[in-house]
């Protein structure tokens, strides 16, 4: 007879059952406890009789040929139910809510439970060296485009230059605190533990401990938080995703990407190739929520800098450990000063350049202090030495070393850079109209408000290419222009690989995109701000003939200045009243891009639509990916600003199968604010 493959999770939602259970006893009472057992009893008898009627109706439905009706209509919901209802309507509040809590607590655990369980069904599937490659997978994908005719190098060229962005965002109706998620990992993980078929039995008793553990730790954490979350919380609310969940699960993607490259394509993915790359909106998104203040912006960057930061030095301690070889190629050696051990006096420097990152983010938390210049600003600055020790390793026969942590840090280094994700600001129109207005009646040119479309568009084309200053020097600027204007200011001076797109939410005219490039100016940022793809990140689905209409207006380029040439697009939806519009550094193509001046993206879009079309929405709740190398960042209480609990920080490293210091000493955690 056929195993049972959902066997293992009823055991695995049984056992955390019976130990919540248990803590329910001990920690509510045995009333508390009789209550529950009564509440469950009752709903799964009245469920089995709600599923043993529909069946019945179904069949009887089936031989009248009527259509079958629901089970609780006309009072067929049983004695079950209706004693159920009467239970819980005669409890009094102060009992029901613990009686909830449990129901909360079980279905929480029982949510790990079946997450865990699709991971282990996976791994048995892949274990088989007869099985398929699953159906959706990296494998089975490329095959099925090279059977359809897809080239082998065509297909190689087209995951080369994919680029997927995913975009964090935050949400009001996410309650889940950060230490219950961390609680809930570590649950996951012993259940990855209980699964090991060696376990001697005094391994598997103390798992059941960690197990019961952190199930009491759980239910005494109070799960609401009393007071608001800040922005900023927000955003260290959107870095856990990163740091238990992305930074393993992308470099296990890649590496399956790789693979499947080069079984059906003959080559492997390069390093420097990142596919999928993330943005976020947390901190950045200010269109109606006044609490994002440009300081909010500019300390969500610098958060998202230090959790890199962090990250890697972690990477890069366990990578010196590695690469203890005593000899390297003729240029490590000459960059090393000749080094007894020349990847560890490399990586030497690295590490120190990396802690400097992180005082500085630490320092400017506090007060506004421009970065020293040991500090990493850029993803190359960092990715370049690494590449020198990958290089340094396949010229001395060492590529089976290379192609391990050295090339999943490079993979990290290409995806997440050194800020993690790209944030974008967003921003109504009509805000950027208020700024403009109040500085052309400054100049004494009336009010931008109250000018047409061809005016306007006049304005702002000649301010492009003026040389003069944009705002006058005697002006004065109330509260809500002044937010926009400082917004702007920020934006200039943050460091560009922390910026994604600029967008513009109810735009109607190419006015409205033309307002932020000359706003950008007035700002001192000439550079613009880099964008998603340098490419036309319009959320239109555009006909071929626009397209074509495109490229050209863009080969022909627009009004100089300091953005050079800029394309402005104004396209209508399903209704007159919803266009859509998109301004983009000139050229269609990357490399174009990149031979000029890396203008920033401007999306425009109306505020209904929820997010850009070419980009997905990733909630705060984990990836179902497999933990990899997990670590735990316990944090406890500290405030939103300051750099928070001290702690000393060790990780387990899954390679040398030891604990080992992350770094020396006590670090302060600046994304440990509110959990």
């Amino acid at each position: 007879m056929k195993a049972d493959p959902h066997k293992p999770l009823r055991e695995d939602v049984r056992l955390l059952g019976e130990l919540l259970g248990d803590t329910l006893r001990a920690h509510g009472g045995e009333e508390l406890f009789d209550t529950v057992e009564r509440v469950r009893s009752l709903s799964k008898a009245s469920r089995a009789r709600e599923t043993s009627v529909g069946a019945d109706l179904s069949a009887s439905a089936t031989a009248t040929a009527d259509p079958p009706k629901r089970v609780r209509e006309g009072g067929q919901v049983g004695p079950a139910f209706t004693e159920l209802a009467s239970l819980l309507a005669k409890l009094p509040v102060e009992a029901a809510t613990p009686l909830a809590r449990a129901f909360a607590h079980f279905l929480n655990l029982a949510n790990v439970a079946e997450q865990h369980h699709r991971i282990r069904r996976r791994r048995a599937y892949l274990a088989d060296p007869a099985s398929r490659p699953q159906a959706g997978s990296c494998q089975e994908t490329f095959e099925r485009l090279a059977g359809a005719g897809i080239a082998p190098d065509a297909l190689f060229d087209a995951i080369c230059t994919l680029r997927i962005e995913l975009v964090l965002t935050a949400h009001p109706t996410e309650v889940s605190r950060r230490t219950l998620i961390h609680k809930y990992n570590r649950i996951a993980q012993f259940l990855a533990e209980r699964d090991h078929v060696d376990l001697t039995v005094p391994e598997r008793e103390e798992v059941t401990a960690a197990l019961r553990r952190e199930i009491v730790s759980a239910w005494e954490t109070d799960e609401v938080r009393h007071d608001r979350p800040s922005p900023l919380d927000e955003v260290r609310g959107g870095l856990i995703v990163f740091e238990e969940s992305l930074w393993h699960a992308v470099p296990v993607f890649l590496r399956s990407v790789d693979a499947a490259l080069r079984r059906v394509a003959g080559r492997g993915l390069p390093l420097e190739v990142a596919p999928l790359r993330f943005g976020s909106w947390i901190g950045g998104d200010r269109d109606g929520n006044p609490n994002v203040t440009p300081e909010v912006t500019r300390k969500a960057c610098l958060l998202a800098r230090w959790q890199a930061a962090d990250l890697y030095l972690s990477e890069i301690n366990s990578l010196r450990d590695e690469l203890s070889m005593s000899h390297g190629s003729p240029e490590l050696a000459a960059a090393t000063g000749n080094a007894h051990e020349p990847y560890r006096a490399l990586l030497r420097d690295v590490r120190t350049r990396l802690l400097a990152t992180r005082d500085w983010v630490e320092t400017a938390l506090r007060e506004d202090v421009p970065p020293p210049a040991e500090v990493y600003l850029e993803a190359e600055s960092l990715a370049e030495p690494l590449r020198l020790c990958d290089r340094s390793l396949v010229v001395t026969g060492n590529e089976v070393i290379a192609g391990g942590r050295l090339a999943d840090l490079l993979r990290r280094i290409a995806t997440f850079g050194v800020t993690l994700a790209r944030l974008d600001i967003r921003q109504e129109s009509d805000r950027h109209t208020q700024a403009l207005a109040a500085i052309t009646v400054a100049r004494g040119l009336g009010s931008y408000a109250e000018w047409d479309e061809p005016r306007r568009v006049e304005f702002l084309a000649g301010e492009l290419r003026a040389e003069r200053p944009v705002i006058p020097a005697s002006f004065s600027r109330d509260e809500s222009v002044a937010e926009v204007l400082d917004t702007f200011h920020m934006i200039a001076r943050i460091p560009h690989e922390s910026l994604g797109a600029y967008v513009i939410t109810m735009t109607h005219q190419a006015s409205d995109i033309l307002a932020v490039q000359v706003l950008q100016r007035a700002a001192g940022r000439h550079r613009g701000v880099q964008g998603v793809d340098q490419q036309l990140a319009s959320p239109t689905c555009p006909t071929k003939r626009g397209a074509r209409s495109r490229k050209r207006r863009s080969r022909e380029g627009g009004p100089p200045g300091s953005h050079a040439r800029v394309l402005g697009l104004v396209e209508r939806r399903r209704t007159p009243e919803r266009r859509v519009g998109a301004v983009q550094g000139a050229g269609s193509h990357r490399r174009d891009l990149q031979a000029e001046s890396r203008g920033r993206d401007v999306i425009s879009r109306p505020r209904r639509q929820r997010r850009p079309r070419r980009r997905s929405h990733l909630s705060r709740a984990s990836l179902a990916a497999e933990r990899v190398d997990r670590r735990h960042h316990p944090r406890d209480g500290a405030g939103r600003d300051d750099p928070g609990a001290l702690r000393a920080s060790r990780h387990r490293d899954a390679d040398h199968g030891g604990v080992h210091e992350r770094h020396a000493g006590r670090v302060a955690h600046p994304c440990a604010g509110a959990t």
